[in-house]
C-alpha cells in the first residue's frame, strides 16, 4: 500500500465508518495513541507559532505574554477549539467502533458511558472520575470482540 492510500485509510478509520465500523483491541489502542500524539503535536505547533509571533512582535517578555493571551483568545483560540472538537470526535468515533466490536451499540453505549462519567465527575470529583475513565479505557483495550453479542454460537 503506498503512502497516499494508507493516509486515506487512516483518515477513513479516524473520521469515517460512523455507523458500522469496528475496531479490534490492538487497532483501537494504536489509533487512540496516534490521535492523541497528533493532537498534542498540532496544539504544540500552534502554541509555539503564537509564542514565536508574540516574541518577534514585542521583543519583551511582558508584551509577548499579552500578545500570546490575545492570540489564544482570537484566531489561535478558534483553531485550538476546532482542533479540540476534532480530537473529541475522533476519540468518540474510535470508542463507538470498539463498543460495536465488543457486541454493544456503539454511539448509544458511548453516550451512556459519557453521561455516567459526567455524573461521576460531578458527584465523586475529578480524581475518582479520572480513575473511572482509565478503567473504561482499559476495558476497551482488554475486552475481547463479541463479548456482549446476543449470538450464542461457540
Amino acid at each position: 500500500m503506498d503512502g497516499i492510500e494508507s493516509q486515506k485509510n487512516v483518515l477513513h478509520i479516524l473520521f469515517g465508518e460512523l455507523k458500522e465500523g469496528h475496531l479490534d483491541r490492538g487497532k483501537y489502542l494504536a489509533y487512540s495513541v496516534l490521535a492523541t500524539v497528533l493532537a498534542a503535536f498540532a496544539m504544540l505547533c500552534i502554541m509555539l507559532a503564537l509564542g514565536s509571533v508574540a516574541g518577534l512582535v514585542s521583543g519583551s517578555t511582558g508584551a509577548a505574554e499579552v500578545i500570546m493571551r490575545d492570540g489564544v483568545k482570537g484566531p489561535g483560540g478558534f483553531i485550538l477549539l476546532l482542533l479540540g472538537i476534532a480530537f473529541v470526535f475522533v476519540h468518540s468515533n474510535l470508542s463507538a467502533k470498539r463498543y460495536r466490536d465488543m457486541g454493544l451499540k456503539g454511539w448509544q453505549t458511548l453516550l451512556g458511558v459519557s453521561l455516567l462519567m459526567s455524573l461521576a465527575s460531578l458527584i465523586l470529583g475529578p480524581t475518582i472520575s479520572g480513575i473511572l475513565q482509565a478503567l473504561v479505557f482499559l476495558g476497551l483495550v482488554l475486552i475481547p470482540a463479541n463479548t456482549f453479542s446476543a449470538s450464542t454460537s461457540h
